[in-house]
């Protein structure tokens, strides 16, 4: 067995971030890839992981969070520093303007979501005076879980609730 460096059990949760940050950068670079649709998925604490980083990274488009935290103020601060606390309630509210869509699971259930969703986007499009807004183009972070994570991904990805009705009906 090999041992890591630094102390037994320690999480570094910047430093994760810092990674994912890293990582983000990197597919953004390559050919095959579209940095202005950049989805993460993460399990367990990496759920967490992937929520903060989605928070603060403009470039995320889309999170699946798997098993994440429970009680997320009750961990954010119990994995800070009192002055990282702070900090950190500093700047959420400086950036409370952004616009998050989070949509739930349930199987089959997710056609009642889009039902929702059409709704939405025909009363954005009504308002905005384009015919072609898409969900991805007003909200700043879309994510979600179980069936609500396909979603999430497919407008993140551009997809129109008309295509991704469409789709869950083929698949179910």
């Amino acid at each position: 067995m090999t041992l890591s460096e630094g102390p037994r059990s320690r999480l570094a949760p910047y430093g994760r971030v810092a990674d994912v940050q890293a990582a983000l950068t990197f597919l953004g670079l390559q050919p095959q890839v579209d940095p202005d649709r950049l989805g993460i998925y993460g399990t367990s604490y990496g759920g967490a992981t992937v929520v903060w980083v989605g928070a603060v990274d403009p470039r995320v488009k889309c999170i699946v969070s798997v098993v994440g935290v429970g009680h997320g103020g009750r961990w954010m601060r119990s994995v800070r520093r009192p002055d990282e606390w702070h900090d950190l309630l500093a700047r959420t509210k400086a950036d409370r303007v952004k616009r998050i869509l989070a949509l739930d699971g349930g199987g089959i259930r997710g056609i009642l979501t889009l039902e929702y969703l059409g709704v939405m986007e025909k009363i954005l499009r009504q308002r905005s005076g384009n015919d072609d807004l898409l969900l991805c183009d007003y909200f700043d972070l879309i994510g979600g879980t179980s069936t609500g994570s396909i979603i999430a991904a497919g407008l993140a990805c551009g997809m129109t609730v008309a295509d991704l009705q469409q789709l869950l009906s083929c698949f179910g």
